[in-house]
């Protein structure tokens, strides 16, 4: 009855756990690298990550557009070489012409999570948190963004990972921390265990256990349902598989194309009955409290003490005597006899 339903579907829960595929571990640093913008105080912020080392950068925008983006990712190109692989979410600094091209010619492949899921960008999400946290106690002490970078540079992965200084140049970096010369010297890593270490720790997270789980795959030209709120659901149509594991293109019933994460989508029966409650007859107010609670009036008790005497059914009809009332079921209610009262009248 509830899947045959459109009004209840419409309003439904999420019956499918998220789904984010793991990614495949870098082969050197600064191969795969992710990005995102968040804004602190009033002022926005480009974050970018290396998913290989964990080495972050973090700069001041003072125009978040797409040329100050892309200046900045030339400059740490510059320091670093390029990536051959760009993660980032759908803001419109990275979904720009300028940018696209900025891409192109740099022969960078660039990954865009799906609209509304930013767990598929979620190595990014998390360095914000962690750079915003330190970068609120550093304000308040007088400290600088430079001085959270060199904090979080220097700091280890944990799990026999080093910290990400010295995965991304083999060395460790003089600081305010106290450093003897050899522990400033080139470090030799044996990047076979590295890989085996970077694979043993992301497997232990499983992205939440949602990987665990399998859901339907959904097929071109499927009728779906889609997520565009909470818990607000519009029919759709599958057109194509949008290039990430999970993602998919999807038209609505008014012909917008939109992309969704497969846990913003559900399988859909064509035959729904769709009820609109506007076009149904109206009746007037407490219509089906008074169809509930009626009664006939032979079926109404009487209160009187004579039996030829009739019980009255309206306000009109018992104004003589302000101590009897009528209740909304046509129950006649008066108030207790006491001992010794006279009821002759």
């Amino acid at each position: 009855m509830v899947d045959s339903c459109f009004s209840c579907q419409e309003r439904s829960r999420a019956k499918s756990l998220p789904i984010v595929e793991p990614f495949e571990v870098p082969e050197y640093p600064m191969q795969y690298v992710a990005t995102d913008i968040f804004n602190l105080n009033g002022k926005e912020y480009l974050v970018t990550v290396d998913r290989y080392s964990k080495w972050p950068d973090c700069y001041e925008l003072k125009n978040a557009n797409s040329r100050t983006v892309i200046e900045l990712l030339q400059r740490k190109s510059a320091n670093f070489g390029k990536p051959e692989i760009l993660l980032s979410d759908n803001a419109p600094q990275y979904s720009s012409y300028e940018f696209r091209c900025f891409v192109e010619e740099n022969d960078i492949k660039h990954i865009t999570s799906s609209p509304y899921f930013s767990r598929a960008n979620g190595l990014a999400e998390r360095m914000n948190q962690t750079i915003k946290n330190s970068l609120r106690k550093a304000l308040e002490t007088g400290q600088t963004l430079l001085d959270v970078l060199t904090t979080i540079r220097s700091t280890p992965l944990g799990d026999g990972l080093p910290i990400p200084a010295v995965l991304l140049q083999s060395r460790n970096l003089r600081n305010k921390l106290h450093f003897c010369t050899e522990q400033l010297r080139y470090k030799n890593l044996n990047a076979k265990n590295i890989d085996i270490l970077l694979r043993k720790r992301q497997a232990q997270y499983v992205f939440g256990k949602a990987s665990d789980k399998k859901t339907a795959m959904f097929s071109d030209g499927e009728h779906v349902w889609c997520r565009v709120g909470h818990r607000q659901w519009l029919p759709a149509k599958v057109i194509d598989h949008a290039g990430t594991p999970h993602s998919f293109h999807v038209e609505l019933e008014g012909g917008k194309v939109v992309r969704r994460n497969q846990s913003f989508l559900r399988a859909r029966k064509q035959n729904l009955l769709r009820h609109d409650v506007r076009s149904m007859p109206r009746t007037s107010e407490n219509s089906g409290l008074n169809r509930k609670f009626h009664r006939p009036a032979s079926s109404v008790p009487t209160a009187t003490t004579n039996p030829s005497e009739t019980v009255p059914t309206s306000a009109a009809q018992i104004t003589h005597n302000a101590n009897v009332t009528v209740t909304r079921s046509g129950r006649v209610s008066k108030p207790p006899i006491r001992d010794g009262q006279d009821t002759s009248h």
